[in-house]
């Protein structure tokens, strides 16, 4: 018999008998280990944060007024 074939039997004999609650515990703390390992760069495109590029707007913005005046009154709203 082939010694994989063997070990994956003794690990459904043993898996069988043990209660669904130690079954339950050991994939939780595998995947708690699994998020730990995984490095973070790792991260889908919907769970990373999104940029920004306004390099188009640089230079083209003016303010007119009194910037100070103007951030005090909105200050003053709240």
């Amino acid at each position: 018999m082939n010694t994989s074939t063997d070990l994956r039997k003794r690990a459904q004999w043993i898996l069988d008998r043990l209660p669904i609650e130690v079954l339950q515990s050991v994939v939780n703390l595998l995947e708690a280990f699994w998020q730990e390992l995984t490095p973070k760069s790792e991260l889908t495109e919907q769970n990373q944060p999104k940029t920004y590029d306004f390099s188009d707007l640089a230079g083209q913005l003016e303010w007119k007024g009194d910037a100070i005046k103007a951030q005090r009154a909105l200050r003053n709203e709240w």
